[in-house]
């Protein structure tokens, strides 16, 4: 049951990381594209 836990919460832990960190790079490269365009 233990093993079970830590393995849910491993998985949640790293597809949080991931969405944060694809969230991050998505919001940083739309000011570049926006000054390009302008540009």
């Amino acid at each position: 049951m233990m093993k079970n836990l830590w393995l849910l919460f491993a998985i949640i832990a790293v597809f949080a990381v991931f969405v944060q960190s694809d969230y991050q790079h998505e919001s940083a490269s739309k000011p570049i594209f926006d000054t390009d365009d302008i540009q």
